[in-house]
């Protein structure tokens, strides 16, 4: 069995079902409506997801990945309210999880967060940056959130490079580049404030911001060079992806003109016909089955 998925936090652009194959166990639990968590992209990343549709298997969808584990033991969506989801999609140009929140009360939704402690089974001769997560960790009495690790440790998934055979640009550095982005943006407006009667005070302002700011982008650009490789190739995937779902946006767009203009047909000759008197339908009628009639003869 194939379930398409729909995966929280996409962009509208990206933002379409994905097919994943239903392990055994879950045949007989698994309904449209239900949320599940996925792999998802290269690294595998879990995110949450929500099932539109149920196919029957294919032979191709063993190479499919399977859903890791269904989080809702009864739908959360019942049809019509599925069907109304694709509505909102389709007509508001909201993504499917923004569609999703608005058509359930708050508190119903899930957070995943990866959580990291020490085990018991540890590596004989841990390499250096096995060494600095194991002594990072052994600090910490409780549990961490995978992502503040990766962040304070600057490390990256092992297991997407693994996995792919390429290497990534860590999480952090993302992190920090929203961060550079938005110090950026409030210098800016600090510069827009600038006029003729607080130039100076606004100037020393302004000055004491792009200090603490420049080096710290510096710094940013340093680590971000070995990555020049990676980032390249991001932007081409990313310009490909663009060109296949602008693609899929105007079949889809096509096709939904196409149902328009056969539904505004039907309702043209529907109205034609109630426009028609009674006695003249009911001739017409009668007219019809003579003529049948005589044909079946």
């Amino acid at each position: 069995m194939v379930a398409d998925v729909v995966v929280e936090n996409a962009s509208y652009s990206f933002d379409i079902p994905f097919s994943y194959r239903v392990p055994g166990r879950m045949e007989g639990q698994i309904r449209p409506g239900c949320r599940v968590l996925v792999p998802f992209g290269r690294s595998n990343r879990s995110k949450q997801g929500l099932v539109l549709h149920l196919q029957l298997q294919d032979p191709q969808s063993q190479q499919l990945k399977p859903i890791k584990m269904l989080l809702d033991q009864k739908p959360l969506l019942g049809e019509e309210q599925l069907w109304l989801l694709e509505l909102l999609h389709q007509r508001t140009f909201c993504t499917y999880y923004e569609g999703l929140r608005a058509l359930v009360p708050s508190g119903l939704t899930f957070r995943l967060k990866l959580m990291c402690s020490l085990g018991e089974a540890r590596p004989q001769q841990p390499t250096d940056k096995q060494r600095q997560l194991l002594d990072y960790l052994s600090a910490k009495k409780k549990p961490v959130e995978l992502e503040h690790l990766l962040e304070q440790l600057e490390l990256e998934r092992g297991e997407a490079a693994a996995v792919t055979k390429r290497k990534h640009v860590p999480t952090w550095l993302y992190k920090q580049a929203h961060r550079l982005t938005g110090e950026m943006a409030e210098i800016r407006a600090e510069l827009e404030k600038i006029g003729p009667f607080n130039a100076g005070r606004q100037r020393e302002k302004v000055l004491e911001l792009l200090e603490r700011w420049y080096p710290r982008v510096n710094a940013f650009e340093a680590k971000l060079k070995p990555y020049d490789r990676q980032i390249r190739q991001i932007e081409a995937e990313k310009a490909a992806l663009t060109r296949q779902t602008e693609t899929a946006v105007y079949a889809l767009d096509r096709k939904r003109r196409e149902e328009e203009e056969l539904i505004y047909e039907l309702r043209e000759v529907q109205d034609f016909l109630d426009s028609i008197p009674p006695e003249v339908l009911e001739e017409l009628k009668a007219n019809y089955q003579t003529q049948q009639q005589e044909l079946e003869l």
